[in-house]
């Protein structure tokens, strides 16, 4: 049956008109247009935030405003001409015939003119909303210089779109050229907003009134997807329930046994990976012990070694003392002799000093180590 169905969809396919060939490939267009103008929506917002809070508009940030403005409405017309083509197409086909695809082709386009409706909205509130905060700044601006002004009047002075117009009956009353730059700019900001949304405004009024009649159509399709999404959902449910009553009703307990042996199997690899987390664990514990235990060694055997030493030393020094004695005689040459009580060796050293009297004037520290 399912080769059968898939056969006569393509002989279906296959035998419709030349403009409904390209009808999926134009609904995957428009589709892609529509979320290329909503992040459009979103980076324009951005910088519309970037503008209100500088004072004067940066050049490059004005550029970068318009190329999104540009972009917007090259792909809204674009998504609008599809729009309408497709619409023209249908009520066409639909006096010719009624079909299941028409049905499904009338639905994709509410559905995507619906979509492309509010993101138009979204971006027509975004620039409302920053007409009225520039003039919210403008009407500030005026305030501060003394020059306080109603809405209509300033509603009466932006209608005009000549910036010199527009600054000549304010440049009178004192107000500061840093002032005077801001309402500037903020002037020139509304009218390329006002430019814009002239632009766009048959455009969203055409499609906005195409959905004001495909209104029940959409709710229609609405409520029909969330029903076959339970549906689907609820067949899928049965669907296992059959499979399962199949299987058990060809093999008996054999599925209720395996599913044992799963929870069986399940329950052993859990339990080994416990096991092996806590010999895990309890070699980390005992590789520290053995590092601290071999720390402990190392600072014992370092302290026993320089007790060692020490007493080495100290023996070593109190023996230096008790061999090495030393004495002076005087020789016929007045010259000092050396005696090394342990060797028995006497060793010529030359009078360094005077003597008073012709005599060694007491004992002199022998130099020399008798080797």
């Amino acid at each position: 049956r399912v080769i059968m169905m898939t056969r006569m969809l393509r002989l279906r396919w296959t035998t419709l008109p030349s403009w409904m060939s390209s009808s999926p490939r134009q609904i995957e267009d428009i589709r892609g247009s529509i979320d290329k103008i909503d992040e459009n929506v979103a980076e324009v917002k951005k910088l519309y935030s970037v503008i209100l809070s500088a004072p004067t508009s940066d050049q490059k940030t004005q550029d970068e405003l318009e190329a999104l403005t540009n972009d917007i409405k090259k792909m809204a017309n674009n998504a609008r001409n599809k729009l309408k083509t497709i619409e023209r197409n249908l009520e066409t086909e639909e006096v010719e015939r009624v079909s299941a695809d028409m049905r499904i082709r009338k639905s994709q386009h509410a559905v995507l003119s619906r979509k492309f409706v509010d993101v138009m909205t979204k971006y027509n509130e975004a620039q409302v909303d920053f007409r009225e905060k520039s003039k919210g700044r403008i009407q500030r601006q005026l305030e501060i210089t003394g020059k306080a002004t109603t809405d209509e009047e300033l509603e009466e002075m932006l209608e005009g779109g000549n910036a010199a117009v527009f600054t000549a009956g304010i440049v009178d009353s004192g107000i500061s050229k840093q002032a005077l730059s801001e309402i500037e700019s903020r002037h020139k900001d509304i009218v390329r907003l006002e430019s814009s949304i002239k632009e766009l405004h048959d455009m969203f009024v055409d499609i906005a009134m195409l959905v004001e009649s495909q209104g029940n159509m959409v709710d229609n399709i609405e409520v029909n997807v969330g029903k076959a999404v339970d549906h689907v959902e609820a067949a899928k449910d049965e669907t296992k329930k059959a499979v399962r009553y199949q299987s058990k009703a060809r093999k008996g307990g054999m599925i209720d046994r395996i599913e044992s042996n799963m929870d069986q199997s399940v329950g052993f690899v859990e339990r080994a990976v416990a096991d092996t987390k806590k010999a895990a664990k309890f070699q980390q514990e005992a590789r520290r012990k053995m590092i601290i235990v071999g720390v402990c060694v190392a600072v014992v055997l370092i302290i026993i070694l320089i007790i060692i030493l020490t007493q080495f030393l100290t023996h070593f020094s109190v023996l230096f003392v008790h061999t090495l004695r030393f004495f002076v005689e005087e020789d016929d040459d007045h010259a000092l002799l050396c005696y090394s009580g342990d060797c028995g060796v006497f060793l010529p050293l030359q009078l360094l000093f005077l003597m008073a009297d012709g005599e060694p004037n007491g004992l002199l520290p022998c130099p020399l180590l008798c080797s």
